[in-house]
C-alpha cells in the first residue's frame, strides 16, 4: 500500500503502516500543499480589500481556502505529535533493548572469563595428573622389573633345589 497522495490525510490508514520514513514523506506532502494554498492564497489577494471587492464571491473562495489551509495544518500537526510520540516510544523501546542487551553481554563476559579461568584450572590439573601418570608408569614398570626379578630368582631357586633333590 502507497501513502503517497495528494488528497487529505487519512491518519488511521497512515498511522498503521509501519513505515514512519513514509509517514515523515506524506506529513512534508502536506506542508507542501499547505503552502502552496497559501502562496495561492497570496497572490490572490487574499485580506487586499479592494481586489477582493472587484471578483464576485472572492471572500467565500478565500474563506474555504483558508479553512482547508486549517484543516491540512491540524491534520499535519495531529500525524506529527503522533509520529514523535511514536518515535519517542521506539526510542524509549530501543534504550531499554539496549540496555538489556548490554548488561547481558556483561553476564556473557563475566561467564567467559569464568569459563576460561576453569579452562586454565583444568589444564593444570591435567599437567599435575600427566605427571601423577608418568610416575606411577615409572613406578609400575619398576614393580614389573622387580616380579620378573623374583619370578626369575624363585624359578632359578627351585631348579637348582629339584637339580638337587633328583641327585639324592
Amino acid at each position: 500500500m502507497t501513502i503517497m497522495r495528494r488528497d487529505p490525510l487519512d491518519l488511521d490508514t497512515l498511522l498503521a503502516h509501519p513505515d514512519m520514513a513514509e509517514q515523515g514523506e506524506h506529513a512534508f506532502s502536506e506542508f507542501a500543499s499547505i503552502l502552496a494554498l497559501a502562496e495561492r492564497s497570496r497572490q490572490s489577494g487574499f485580506g487586499d480589500e479592494t481586489r477582493r471587492g472587484n471578483k464576485p464571491g472572492g471572500h467565500a473562495t478565500h474563506q474555504r481556502d483558508l479553512d482547508r489551509a486549517l484543516s491540512l495544518v491540524g491534520r499535519a500537526s495531529t500525524l506529527l505529535e503522533r509520529s514523535d510520540r511514536r518515535i519517542r516510544t521506539i526510542e524509549s523501546e530501543a534504550a531499554a533493548g539496549v540496555a538489556a542487551l548490554t548488561e547481558e553481554l556483561t553476564r556473557a563476559r563475566a561467564k567467559v572469563r569464568d569459563l576460561e579461568q576453569q579452562v586454565a584450572e583444568a589444564e593444570v590439573r591435567i599437567k599435575e595428573a600427566d605427571g601423577r601418570i608418568a610416575e606411577a608408569e615409572c613406578r609400575l614398570q619398576s614393580a614389573n622389573d622387580w616380579v620378573h626379578k623374583l619370578h626369575d630368582a624363585i624359578t632359578r631357586a627351585f631348579s637348582a633345589y629339584e637339580g638337587t633333590a633328583a641327585n639324592r
